[in-house]
């Protein structure tokens, strides 16, 4: 196997879903409610949150491929400690070393990725297809082998992670490039080479904020489809849908004529504010549609513009620091989701993502503006 293939294998064992659909059922089968049960992922989300661009650094300082390797071994060692009986304290353990083993890979990957690609807009795109495919599909199984045993699920997650560190013990890849100074003096190499690059920070800050507002789309399903009345059934086939979508948008990026980041802004606004107008059925849905045909579209093009202009040196920790952003974004999206839908309505919802993400995107067009010498 090509090492190509072989990070691109890897790519797709890490997206492996199989036990997402039914953790909060899982919990439930060890005596933790629901509530301690969204505690407990919470926490996951918050640890993640915290251990994002350290971890990022690390893979930088000493190895993409080290951190990878870590980080799927922590991933297939918690998820089986997860499939355990145990006390609330032995999970909260076990999730915090998922979420230590996740964030060890979330940069690395990607670096990793790009040190052996020939062709990264192309590779990134056909990673981006088939791990959203893969994540389906594993759902699905996950879903289904659950009904023999709900551990199933688990330790088949655990399993995708295991087998992914032979082949990536297998990889003979270069070893990162040294910088003077301890990795502190990594970490602040990586948050200057954002800042120094003002085309690198606009491009980093707007993907924070759109990675934010897709992180929260799954959130929406719920609202929307019950204020349009729709059998449960649909939910479950819309969604399918939409997340295939999300898949399709990835892939024909290289294919598209070159665009811009505000046509993606423009697009997503257009998307929201469809997904308001709750009195012709069709076009909510082509709205949630097309936004998520566009979040497949911007991941790859942001991913590949970001690593366009970032240095191998800090390749992790800029695309680790992007991703603590985003999910910083969501927390605080979810919150004001939350609020919009308790006091307004779901038919607000989107006209108020639309008003945000508009009104942000003309600040970030107009210091591009004023940037343009420096890019």
């Amino acid at each position: 196997m090509s090492k190509l293939f072989r990070v691109k294998l890897v790519c797709l064992l890490g997206s492996s879903l199989f036990w997402i659909s039914i953790s909060l059922l899982y919990w439930k089968s060890r005596g933790i409610d629901y509530d301690l049960g969204y505690k407990l992922l919470s926490l996951y989300s918050i640890a993640i949150v915290l251990l994002e661009y350290p971890t990022g650094v690390i893979g930088d300082h000493f190895s993409h491929r080290l951190s990878v390797i870590f980080g799927f071994s922590l991933n297939a060692v918690s998820m089986f400690l997860i499939s355990l009986s145990g006390p609330t304290g032995f999970y909260i353990v076990a999730l915090i070393l998922l979420a230590l083993g996740q964030s060890l890979i979330t940069g690395s990957i990607t670096a990793l990725l790009y040190s052996v690609s020939g062709n990264f807009k192309k590779d990134n795109a056909d990673i981006g297809f088939w791990t959203v495919i893969w994540g389906m599909l594993s759902t699905a199984v996950g879903g289904f082998l659950a009904d023999v045993d709900l551990r199933i699920p688990i330790w088949l997650s655990s399993v995708a992670f295991a087998v992914g560190v032979p082949i990536l013990l297998s990889l003979n890849v270069e070893s990162n490039k040294k910088i003077q100074g301890n990795i502190f003096s990594r970490a602040v190499v990586g948050v200057k080479s954002i800042y120094s690059d003002k085309k690198l920070l606009s491009l980093t800050l707007l993907y924070g904020l759109l990675g934010g507002l897709f992180l929260s789309y799954k959130w929406l399903y719920n609202p929307i489809f019950d204020e349009m009345g729709l059998k449960v059934v649909w939910w479950g086939i819309l969604a399918g849908f939409a997340t295939f979508l999300v898949a399709v948008g990835s892939k024909v990026y290289p294919r598209l004529p070159k665009f811009g980041s505000m046509f993606i802004v423009l697009m997503v606004v257009i998307s929201s504010v469809m997904m308001s107008i709750f009195g012709i059925p069709v076009i909510v849905i082509l709205g949630l549609m097309g936004g998520h045909f566009m979040r497949g579209l911007s991941s790859t093009f942001f991913e590949y513009e970001i690593n366009t202009r970032v240095k191998d040196t800090v390749r992790a920790s800029v695309i680790s620091f992007q991703s603590l952003l985003s999910r910083l974004a969501s927390s605080g999206m979810l919150l004001g989701i939350g609020f919009v839908l308790d006091n307004y309505g779901v038919g607000i919802v989107g006209i108020c993502i639309a008003v945000v993400l508009g009104s942000l995107g003309l600040v970030f067009a107009f210091w591009d503006r004023t940037n343009d010498k420096t890019v």
